[in-house]
């Protein structure tokens, strides 16, 4: 939220405006939006409690950057892709989506010990997994869960959404049935 006040003040334009400028509208991320649109109707999705109950379908009429993202799994792939091919960034910049910034301390249980399999770049989680370094971070909105994984060596990714609270269960199992037995270290991390 400080990132978003603080573009919107330094550009005078709201988060909306300048998302769709510099990153729907170039990457073709037509289905996405931090504010909610009148044809999203048709394609919305109910969320579902962890107790399997539907819940209502949230209508963001203000942006915010921490959890109003209305978006397709398309449409983020779109954008994964993108940030693993540097697409639109400074290679500075690029850069620092892949280097560590800080170990990746747990919230859930503070220690002293640290992951020597995960680290925090700029923005996303990093992981050294079977198949490589790998690009990844996931969604959490209570009722809806999303993850994504790239793999900056091959530029492949996976992105997939659920519209449950325990939706997230499914990580391991999808990584498998995409990228075959291996160790992929993000779940394992966010579970502990």
């Amino acid at each position: 939220m400080l990132l978003q006040k603080t573009l919107e003040r330094i550009t005078g334009k709201p988060l909306q405006t300048l998302a769709q400028q510099e990153v729907f509208r170039p990457l073709g991320m037509r289905n996405s939006s931090f504010v909610w649109r009148g044809e999203f109707d048709k394609d919305a999705s109910f969320g579902h409690s962890d107790a399997g109950k539907p819940t209502e379908v949230r209508r963001f009429q203000e942006a915010n950057a921490g959890f109003s993202l209305l978006t397709t799994a398309t449409d983020y792939s779109r954008f994964v892709q993108a940030l693993v091919k540097g697409q639109g960034l400074k290679p500075a910049t690029a850069k620092l989506l892949t280097t560590p910034a800080s170990t990746a301390e747990r919230c859930a249980k503070p220690t002293s010990a640290t992951d020597p399999f995960v680290a925090w770049a700029y923005g996303v989680g990093l992981a050294t997994t079977s198949r490589g370094p790998a690009l990844w971070h996931w969604g959490d909105n209570g009722d809806f869960k999303g993850f994504f994984i790239a793999f900056p060596d091959t530029q492949e990714s996976l992105v997939f959404f659920t519209n449950g609270a325990n939706g997230l269960r499914v990580t391991d199992a999808v990584l498998q049935l995409f990228f075959g037995p291996g160790q992929y270290r993000a779940m394992q991390w966010l579970a502990e």
